[in-house]
C-alpha cells in the first residue's frame, strides 16, 4: 500500500470477490439445469423422503417433510376443518425458457404439508 491509497493492495476487489463467490456457488450445483437438477435431487438420499412429484408441463414439484406431515396430521385432529394456504403466483421466482419458441415462464415452486 502506497501513500494515499483507498485499499492495501492485498485486498481483493469487490469484483474479485463475486467472481469468486459465483465460481463456488456453481460448483455446488447438481446440474446447470434447474429442471434437470431437481430430478436427480428428488432421488438423492438427502430429499428422497421430500420431494414427492414433479411434472413438466407445466412445471411444478410437490414437496413436503415427513416433519411437516406430522405437524399437518396433528393440526387435522385439533381444527373440525382444516386449511392450508400457498402462494403460488411465481412473482418471486426466477424465469425458465421453455424448450420450444424461448419463452420465459416463472419457475414456481408450491411448498404444502
Amino acid at each position: 500500500m502506497h501513500l494515499g491509497d483507498n485499499e492495501p493492495s492485498h485486498i481483493p476487489t469487490l469484483k474479485a470477490l463475486r467472481l469468486a463467490k459465483s465460481r463456488e456457488l456453481k460448483s455446488r450445483r447438481v446440474d446447470d439445469d434447474p429442471v434437470l437438477a431437481v430430478g436427480k435431487l428428488k432421488y438423492s438420499a438427502k430429499y428422497y423422503s421430500s420431494i414427492r412429484e414433479i411434472g413438466l408441463d407445466p412445471f411444478h414439484v410437490y414437496y413436503w417433510t415427513p416433519a411437516q406431515l406430522c405437524v399437518f396430521q396433528e393440526y387435522c385432529k385439533k381444527h373440525p376443518f382444516p386449511t392450508v394456504a400457498s402462494d403460488t403466483t411465481g412473482g418471486i421466482t426466477a424465469k425458465l425458457k421453455r424448450p420450444f419458441g424461448n419463452v420465459l415462464e416463472s419457475l414456481t415452486f408450491i411448498r404444502s404439508i
